[in-house]
């Protein structure tokens, strides 16, 4: 057997693993942007579906899961941290709606956004 297909399996595993960090890393610099999977896809030039693969592979997730986890966990620091709105947070990890908001905030912590960070949040 020879060494050349191992290491042209290394080099594409290497791709791969670099064009999903590309795209996370892009994701978490644009919580706030309308993100679609099909954006997603366009940038590092490959279909909805390999992107989908490519996710389910390296992270063991698809790309619109990771994308509401990383905007849960960008509110959750901001709720904890800052004094700003929930509307302002919502805004800041790119969340329009807020009963989709609170609902999934809900879901991933068991509580619900304005009981989590200062006592006296401003809702509006």
């Amino acid at each position: 057997m020879s060494a050349v297909p191992i290491l042209e399996h290394q080099h594409d595993r290497a791709d791969q693993t670099r064009r999903v960090a590309e795209v996370e890393e892009f994701i978490r610099r644009n919580l706030h942007r309308d993100l679609t999977t099909r954006d997603l896809a366009g940038l590092i030039n490959v279909s909805e579906s390999r992107l989908f693969h490519l996710f389910r592979t390296q992270r063991g997730t698809s790309p619109a899961r990771m994308l509401k986890q990383l905007r849960m966990q960008e509110a959750r620091k901001l709720l904890t941290t800052t004094w700003l709105s929930i509307k302002q947070i919502r805004a800041a990890v790119g969340i329009h709606d807020a009963s989709h908001f609170t609902r999934d905030f809900r879901r991933y912590y068991g509580i619900a956004p304005s009981r989590c960070g200062p006592s006296v949040r401003n809702q509006d």
